[in-house]
C-alpha cells in the first residue's frame, strides 16, 4: 500500500477486482453501474478504499488542491483487501435501493422474523428458524442481502454450512453503528 492517501480514479486493475467480486453477487451489477453517471475513486489507507463519486461532483474534487487530507467523498462503496473487493454496508444499500428495488438486478435476499432481525442487528449468526422468507437455493458463501419483516435493508451476510447445518453469518449491519456508539 502506498502511504499517499490522495483520491484518484480507480485503476484498471482495481476496477477488474471490483467487477470480479461483484459478479459473484449478481452478474448484472457491473452493467448497471455503467449506466449511472458515476466514477469509482480509490483512496489508499490500510486498504484501498473505493468511493462512488457522481460525475457532477468531479469538478469540485479536481478543484481541491490538497487531496492528501481528503478523507471521504461520494459514497463509500467498499475496499480492496488483497485481490478481493469487499462491499461496504453503504455500498450494499446503494445496490439494493438503486438496482434491486427497481428490478434492474436480482439479489439473494432473506427476510427475517422480528426476533431474527433484532439478533442480526446485534451482529449474531442466524439459523433458518430466523428466516421468514429465503431463496430455495442457498449455497455456501452466497452473499445475502438481509431484510427485516417490513422488507427494509438491515445489512449483508453470507451463507455458511457447518456439519450439514446452514447458518447466515453477519458481515455488516446497521446495528454496528449503535454498538460502536457512532
Amino acid at each position: 500500500m502506498s502511504s499517499n492517501p490522495a483520491f484518484h480514479l480507480a485503476t484498471k486493475k482495481q476496477l477488474q477486482q471490483i467487477k470480479d467480486s461483484l459478479q459473484k453477487i449478481s452478474s448484472h451489477i457491473w452493467e448497471c453501474l455503467g449506466t449511472e453517471s458515476i466514477n469509482l475513486y480509490a483512496r489508499y489507507d490500510q486498504y484501498v478504499e473505493i468511493f462512488i463519486v457522481p460525475t457532477n461532483l468531479e469538478r469540485q474534487l479536481r478543484l481541491i488542491r490538497d487531496t492528501e487530507t481528503l478523507q471521504h467523498t461520494g459514497l463509500y462503496f467498499g475496499f480492496v483487501k488483497g485481490t478481493e473487493f469487499q462491499l461496504s454496508l453503504e455500498g450494499a444499500e446503494y445496490l439494493f435501493t438503486t438496482f434491486f428495488k427497481q428490478n434492474r438486478i436480482k439479489l439473494k435476499t432473506i427476510t427475517l422474523t422480528n426476533e431474527g432481525a433484532q439478533s442480526f442487528l446485534y451482529g449474531n449468526t442466524l439459523k433458518p428458524t430466523n428466516f421468514a422468507q429465503a431463496p430455495t437455493s442457498l449455497n455456501r458463501k452466497d452473499v445475502i442481502f438481509v431484510l427485516n419483516p417490513k422488507s427494509q435493508f438491515l445489512g449483508i451476510g453470507f451463507i455458511y454450512t457447518r456439519d450439514e447445518r446452514l447458518e447466515l453469518r453477519n458481515l455488516v449491519d446497521y446495528g454496528y453503528y449503535i454498538r460502536r456508539g457512532f
